[in-house]
């Protein structure tokens, strides 16, 4: 089997694991549970599905999936209260994200839920119209550094943005949470192309990638492969023989494209 579709076996065979998790966290939480683990826990669950399903081109869930975890960290954060949150929703979506997995393992259209959708968009909306006190304009970000490394997070973002520009639909950028890559930079657009100038993409996996059954080829995947330049791995972080301990990734990759 091509180690691509294996992977990508493993990852729907790991959705069943985390819809269960999902499933079991929020109903608890319906039921009167006041733990923030329980939170947590059906947080990372629906943004380790997200992950994955970015990875493989599944977009229909990503965008899903997205939408529901921005709502789920309303309840995190402690913008909405546990007493006040829509768990009656948010099992419905989780019936709703198993719907879109299965469909993507099964290679099928996948349902279109937009009243799901409008409904969780607006959770934790109507404390966000009517602030205590004007809020000051934020700041622009600063642009990373050319050569920096580039988390997960922010390249889905610069590939959002890259496709908007060409005017194709783009998957909604996965949210900063620990799925394996660095993700300490900030998620922010990169300089406008300009010809003659290639654009360079540092990719640093987290040195627990391989424990995690993460294939680091993985991110470099998502890239449109008709405009990699080339891509070269530094292997410079790689400890000697006598202190390697085999299962830590000490691979970093640098992506060129035009």
């Amino acid at each position: 089997m091509d180690p691509l579709a294996e992977l990508k076996q493993t990852f729907f065979q790991e959705c069943e694991e985390l819809l269960g998790a999902l499933e079991q966290k929020l109903q608890a939480l319906d039921e009167g549970s006041t733990d923030s683990e329980d939170v947590n826990a059906a947080f990372r669950a629906i943004h380790s599905i997200k992950g994955g399903a970015g990875a493989f081109g599944c977009t229909e869930l990503v965008g899903f999936a997205h939408v529901f975890e921005a709502a789920l960290d309303h309840l995190r954060s402690g913008r909405v209260a546990l007493a006040d949150a829509p768990f009656t929703l948010f099992l419905r979506c989780s019936d709703a994200v198993a719907d879109l997995v299965a469909a993507a393992r099964n290679d099928e259209v996948a349902p279109v839920r937009p009243d799901l959708l409008a409904a969780l968009e607006q959770v934790g909306q109507a404390k966000a119209a009517a602030p205590t006190a004007p809020a000051a304009p934020p700041a622009a970000p600063a642009a990373p550094a050319s050569d920096g490394p580039l988390g997960i997070a922010a390249l889905g973002n610069l590939l959002a943005m890259g496709d908007a520009k060409m005017g194709a639909p783009a998957a909604a950028a996965p949210a900063a949470a620990n799925d394996g890559w660095d993700d300490d930079e900030p998620v922010v657009a990169g300089p406008a192309r300009r010809p003659g100038h290639d654009v360079r993409i540092k990719i640093t996996p987290e040195a627990d990638l391989f424990r995690r059954v993460i294939e680091p080829r993985v991110a470099i995947g998502i890239l449109p492969a008709e405009e990699i330049v080339s891509v070269a791995c530094d292997l410079s972080h790689v400890p000697p023989l006598e202190t390697l301990d085999v299962t830590d990734c000490h691979m970093r990759f640098t992506v060129m494209m035009p």
